[in-house]
């Protein structure tokens, strides 16, 4: 989307030229032509590429330009969430960490005392083991 509106900045000092020319009629529109060719060229290659991209004959640039600014919007709020997203995943990286820190410096005494000590601190460590033989399939 933002190049459409950079084609749009471009095609503007243009435009101009086109519209007297088209505006213009019989020797007039050829003396003018002939004085500027060159800059009506640009600009009808440039109104080309416009429709052709924007799938319209019509060049709506505000329309272009508020949709651009929307895209930037979400785009900006999708950044915030993923960086809280990766701020709260550190920190639940790091929890994970100390719990089984603790669950391994607390004594095991049979499999009864192990089985009440998961429960209270489930072994984070062997569940990312797991984790790491299953594969991730591209989701981390």
């Amino acid at each position: 989307m933002s190049n459409i509106v950079d084609i749009y900045q471009a095609y503007k000092p243009y435009a101009e030229y086109l519209k007297k020319y088209e505006s213009l009629s019989g020797r007039q529109k050829q003396s003018y032509y002939d004085k500027n060719a060159d800059k009506i060229e640009t600009a009808l290659s440039y109104r080309t590429g416009l429709k052709n991209m924007s799938g319209t004959d019509k060049l709506l640039p505000k329309t272009w330009k508020k949709e651009l600014d929307e895209l930037k919007e979400k785009s900006a709020k999708i950044k915030h969430d993923l960086t809280q997203n990766d701020a709260i995943l550190g920190e639940l990286a790091e929890i994970a960490d100390k719990a089984a820190m603790v669950q391994r410096s607390l004594p095991v005494r049979g499999t009864q005392a192990q089985a009440k000590q998961n429960e209270i601190l489930p072994n984070f460590g062997e569940e990312k083991r797991i984790k790491k033989e299953r594969g991730s399939y591209g989701r981390e």
